[in-house]
């Protein structure tokens, strides 16, 4: 396969949300902005394949090592030769994909998220940093593009994590803050057996709103100017909004299954937010309020 074909088949096989959110660009844009999340996929899967953190770490360096050849000219893996013709064309910064990766080395030594704000710190880092690169290929004109592509890194990864709480902690990962599984009174011994409880439902619905509103102040920080540009970011939000409503719907049953859109549905939400609504989407994602721990869940 062809590296630009490596990218696909990595980050955005037929049928991903991915491949319907990029569907509408032109094929250079395509091309580059799939890469870019590839280049995401084979860092962060280190996490997932790699049991000892000092063996994960020599792979991050490895990887911070290879983006330092990218910008010299000399990429050597599939996914930096799909991403070499792109590096000036779009003023790609080096600077970013070491962020990602810091971002992934963040995660190695974290068994427990404390609270929030290390969750989130942890969270924008990378996400922030792979929405940003694609902000560059997309296109703006307004530096506040750049606010909104930061919120919607963040509000994307939180989507993934309510969608994937069950598979992280067969991974042995759970990415939910200590402070709030205390607050919805859930154990992580519920998570990793798949408990179902009211208490739990609460968290995931707290967790599932936090994302809305980071989807809200994504929106916000859009100027009109660039709403055109940065369709493919807002299609992604629609898509994950509407996986959200679904996750709802099943009563958050995300412990046992990964539920996922259908593709026609995929491709329904993406050609209109493409063509018809995505001032309407833009508008409905701004009135998200922040969700915030009470007295009681």
């Amino acid at each position: 396969m062809s590296p630009n074909e490596i990218c696909q088949s990595k980050a955005a096989p037929d049928g991903s949300s991915l491949y319907y959110a990029l569907l509408f660009l032109p094929d250079e844009q395509r091309c580059a902005s799939t890469a870019i999340h590839a280049f995401y996929q084979e860092v962060s899967t280190i996490l997932e394949k790699v049991n000892d953190p000092g063996v994960a770490q020599t792979k991050l360096a490895w990887w911070h090592e290879q983006i330092t050849f990218l910008f010299l000219g000399r990429a050597q893996h599939p996914v930096l030769k799909a991403l070499q013709p792109y590096l000036h064309q779009y003023d790609l910064a080096a600077s970013l994909f070491h962020k990602i990766i810091d971002g992934v080395e963040a995660e190695l030594y974290i068994s427990q998220f404390n609270d929030w704000p290390q969750l989130k710190a942890c969270f924008q880092q990378a996400h922030g940093a792979v929405e940003t690169l694609c902000a560059h290929v997309y296109g703006y004109q307004n530096e506040s593009t750049l606010e909104y592509a930061r919120h919607l890194g963040l509000a994307l990864r939180l989507s993934t994590m309510v969608r994937d709480i069950g598979l992280n902690a067969r991974n042995g990962r759970i990415y939910l803050p200590q402070q709030e599984l205390e607050r919805f009174n859930v154990s992580e011994n519920d998570v990793f057996q798949r408990r179902y409880s009211p208490e739990f439902k609460a968290l995931m619905k707290f967790q599932a709103a936090r994302a809305r509103y980071y989807f809200g102040q994504a929106a916000a920080a859009l100027t009109d100017s660039d709403r055109r540009s940065q369709r493919p970011g807002l299609l992604s939000a629609a898509l994950a909004n509407a996986l959200l409503k679904e996750l709802e719907r099943d009563d958050w049953r995300v412990l046992e299954q990964q539920l996922s859109l259908t593709p026609i549905r995929k491709f329904w939400l993406a050609w209109k937010t493409w063509n018809l609504s995505s001032s309407h989407l833009l508008r409905r994602l701004r009135q998200a309020p922040e969700p915030r721990l009470s007295a009681t869940p």
